[in-house]
This record gives C-alpha cells, structure tokens and sequence, in this order.
C-alpha cells in the first residue's frame, strides 16, 4: 500500500531590504510610509515560487521611543500590488506620530500588547477558530497568515512568518472541505511573539485540527495555516485528512508526518491524499441455462497498491448449483455454475477492496439464476436426537428454515416437562421440542410463483398455565395460538391446522407468554 507522500520544503525567500531616502518614516503624520519586503511566503503561491503583496492588504504598525512615548496604526498598501516589495501608507482616519522604532504585523487586526513595548514588542495573535479557514485556490486564507516585523531604522520592514503551511492537492470533484487532524496537540491557538525576532515568547493550550471550507478545484492546491509549537519540539503525529465530498465525509490517514517537527516559514506538502475509495457493482442475473457468468466492478477513487477480492458472503446459503468464482480481472470478475433444472437459485458474493495494509470496503452482490420450472416442495422441521432437523420432500435439507438459540424441552412422563413421554404428530413419534422463548425463534420466507401453507404443533411446558405461541408476518399476528393446556397432568398437543400463507413473505413462529415446546412445522407448496 502506498503511503502517502509528505514533501517538506522550505521556500527560502529572501529579499534585499530596499531602502529609499523617500520611503523612510517622516515626520508628517500624514505622508508616513514604509516599505514592507516579504522575507517569507505570504498569500500567493505560485509554480515560480512567485509571492507577492495584494491589493486591499494592511499592516498595523507601533511607535516607540520610550514606555511613555508609544503608538499605532493601520497602514494600506499604496503601491506595490503584485510585486515582493510593496510602499504602504496610513489608511484613512489613521495617524502616527515619529518615534525611534517601529514594529509591525500582519494582519493588521491582530492584538498588541502594548504594555510590553520596551525594545520589543509583543504580537498576540487573536485567532481562535484555525478549524474555520476559507479555501484558496493556490494559496492559503491570508486572515491566519501571521507575520511579524521590525523596521531597519530606514523605513524598510522585513517580514518574518509566524505560521507554517500544510497543502493539500485536491484528487476529485465535489469537495466543500478539507480537514487535516494530527495525532498529537503539536500547534498553538494564540501564542505570542516578539515582534524584534518573530520568536514566541508565549502560548495557550494546543491544538491539532485544521480545516477549510469552499469550493475546491480538482488538481489545485490549497494552504491550510498552523502555528507550530517550535519551542518545544512536539512532533505532529500521524495525519488524518479528511474530505467533504458529496455532503459525506471520507478519511485517510498517513505516518508520513508522524516524526515532523514543523516550523514556522515552512510549506509542508501533504501531496494528493487519495478519498476513501468505494466499489460499484450491479446484482447479476443469469438465465435457466446458463453455466457462467460475470461481476461488473468499478473501484472508484483507488488507492495505489490496492487490491480488490471476491468470495462468497459469510453466512449467505448459495442454491445456485456448482457456483464458483474465477480470478479477478480488470474491472470483471468470472464466475461458473451448473444449469438450473428447477426453480428460482441464488448466490451471493462479496467484493472486498484492501488498502493502507489493513483498510477495506466491501460490496455485496447477489446472482439470481431464473427457474427452469415451478418446482412445489414440502419442508419440515423437528427436533431428534438434540439436533434441529429440517428437510426437503423427506431428505435432509438446511436451507428453508432459521432458527435462532438451541435450547430445548425434552418429554417427561408424571410431573415432568409436559408429563408425557412423547407426542404422535402425522404418524411420526416426537420426544424433543424447540424451546421457544425470547432469544429463541422459528422463521421461513415462502417462495414466488407457489401456493404455501404452514401447520405447526405446540405444547405447554407450565402446569396449570396456559401458554400462547404465535406465528406472525412481521409485526402481524397471523395466528395467536392460546389454546396451550393441560388437562389430567398432561399437555396438550396443540396443532394449529393449515394456514395459508402469502408468497416471498417472512413469517415466524415466536413465544408469547410461559413455557412452551415447538414439535413439528411443515410447509407445503402447490402450483396455482
């Protein structure tokens, strides 16, 4: 199985501080302008590793020159849109006034600890949702793009990171979110930084899911942001990515970041996590005369290195005479049996897709092979020798009827079970009922194009109680049996006559109040 890929890259993008005698920090509160360089990634990230200022974008910056000498504000980009190397100005209604230093941070609507300004400045991010970002084609939600700066003393302001990046290639369609959950806490919900290095100096709890909603388009990239816990060390842990696809959620999980120490200023590249695959296939069905066949599959959204199995259902009773499957091909699996000479058969079939080692899908698919002819039958049910016998036109058969528990009553003569040694039922001596109580039930489905009926013997365990089996369709009763008594210390036989029943419909025999014994079942089919 293929894991999946974690490239790490650092994009080591360092700019020359320009620096222009027209462009340093003036004296007039309202021509004030700095130059800010992108040291970093900042909100577009290109096949060239192409980062660029954008339109719209804002810095708050802070003054200082003494803990009584302080100040801030909100400055716009005015030129530079585009480029590494933008001039931003006051935004409107803003001022500032000189001051000896000037820090800065992006966005510009993160909190200032402006008690703390002394030589350094401390930035608190105030982003507490990281599992709220908005998707972007190519590039990351710029509101969780920290960055800190400090001015060179000539009004140029180099930009540090404060984040990391996790990118994602999306591998289909459909996608409105993406989440990527680490194993351990190793990322931070509000640390602080100091603005003079980009160092955290503090941090909150940790935190470990991260996730982006919107349109996703398949084959493009999107950025989610993370502050990593760098003082420490932790490592991430194995990575769970998840994608909305369709309104349903679908995961996959990789080792490749379990010994990650991310860092901030760096793009970690999760590659294209596949979607949890899924099979298609389609019920088969075959005429009277056919010896073979073929299942129709599709793997959809496959994982490398997966493999797709067949085999037959757990628990399933084939009829199909001398069913069995071939290999698997590419998208078919072949399959031989014997010709139907009698009525309606089935098989059922199991595809199962294994991949990442030990995950899997399955898919359950029926055959059905049409009826050579109506065919009537006659099934029976008893109890001999501790065993539950079932039969088919008096040989010995398992398929008609279930059962449920294995718990019995065997006769007793005097005061014992039922205070009789036997029951004559249709000729035949019977000296052992099934038990019927609550974990103990007797069902059977009727079959198409035959006229069935059902006749069923019962008895009283209970002295002196009178006991009531049913026999139901569904949450119907059919016939409630209340007629379980016992005259002169013994039970008595009770036989509920013949019943006729609906086709290709689910009846049970079931236990209703007190102890009792189910004999004898006998089902007959007839042609209409």
């Amino acid at each position: 199985m293929k894991k999946i890929a974690i490239l790490i890259s650092l994009l080591i993008l360092t700019f020359a501080c320009t620096k222009e005698s027209d462009q340093n920090a003036v004296s007039s509160s309202e021509g004030k302008t700095f130059t800010a360089n992108i040291e970093q990634v900042k909100t577009a990230l290109g096949a060239a590793d192409i980062v660029k200022w954008s339109e719209g974008d804002k810095i708050r910056v802070v003054g200082y020159t003494s803990s009584s000498e302080k100040g801030e504000a909100v400055f716009k980009i005015k030129s530079g849109a585009g480029t590494t190397s933008a001039v931003f100005e006051l935004d409107e209604g803003e001022s500032l006034d000189d001051y000896d230093e000037y820090y800065a941070f992006y966005p510009s609507n993160i909190v200032l600890n402006l008690e703390s300004l002394n030589t350094s400045l401390e930035v608190k991010s105030s982003i507490s949702n990281w599992a709220s970002q908005t998707a972007v084609e190519n590039g990351y939600d710029s509101r969780f793009a920290i960055m800190t700066a400090k001015e060179n003393g000539s009004g140029a302001l180099t930009f540090r990171h404060g984040a990391c990046y996790f990118g994602i290639q999306i591998p289909g369609d459909d996608i409105t979110a993406v989440q990527i959950e680490f194993a351990t806490s190793s990322f931070q919900q509000r640390p602080v930084y100091s603005a003079s290095n980009g160092a955290i100096t503090a941090h909150n709890s940790g935190i470990k899911v991260f996730k982006a909603t919107g349109t996703f388009n398949k084959g493009s990239y999107y950025y989610l942001c993370a502050i990593p816990k760098t003082y420490n060390n932790t490592t991430c842990g194995n990575v769970t990515v998840t994608y909305t696809q369709g309104g349903i959620e679908k995961s996959i999980t990789s080792t490749g970041t379990a010994s990650l120490y991310a860092e901030t200023g760096k793009i970690y590249d999760l590659g294209c996590p596949p979607i949890s695959p899924t099979i298609t296939a389609d019920d088969v069905d075959i005429l009277k005369t056919d010896t073979n066949g073929s299942i129709t599959f599709v793997v959809n959204d496959p994982v490398v290195g997966g493999e797709l199995t067949a085999a037959l259902t757990d628990g399933k009773v084939n009829t199909i005479s001398n069913f069995a499957l071939g290999a698997v091909g590419d998208g078919t699996i072949p399959f031989t049996c014997d010709a139907n000479d009698g009525g309606e058969k089935k098989a059922y079939v199991t595809l199962t897709y294994t991949y990442n080692t030990s995950k899997t899908v399955k898919k359950d698919i029926v055959i059905t092979q049409e009826a050579s002819a109506i065919v009537p039958h006659t099934y029976t049910f008893y109890v001999t020798g501790n065993t539950r016998t079932q039969k088919e036109d008096g040989t010995n058969a398992t398929s008609y009827f279930t059962t449920t528990g294995t718990s019995r009553y065997d006769c007793e003569g005097s005061s014992g079970n039922f205070g009789v040694d036997s029951y004559t039922i249709l000729g035949n001596v019977y000296t052992q009922s099934m038990k019927l109580d609550g974990s103990n039930v007797l069902s059977f489905t009727t079959h198409a194009g035959v006229v069935s009926t059902v006749r069923f013997f019962g008895a009283s365990r209970s002295s002196g109680k009178t006991a009531r089996m049913q026999l139901k369709k569904g949450d119907t009763i059919v016939r409630d049996a209340t007629t379980l008594t016992w005259t002169d210390g013994k039970a008595d036989l009770y036989d509920s006559d013949v019943i006729a029943l609906d086709a290709e419909t689910t009846y049970s025999i079931v236990k209703k109040t007190n102890d009792q014994g189910l004999f004898y079942v006998v089902v007959t089919e007839s042609l209409p």
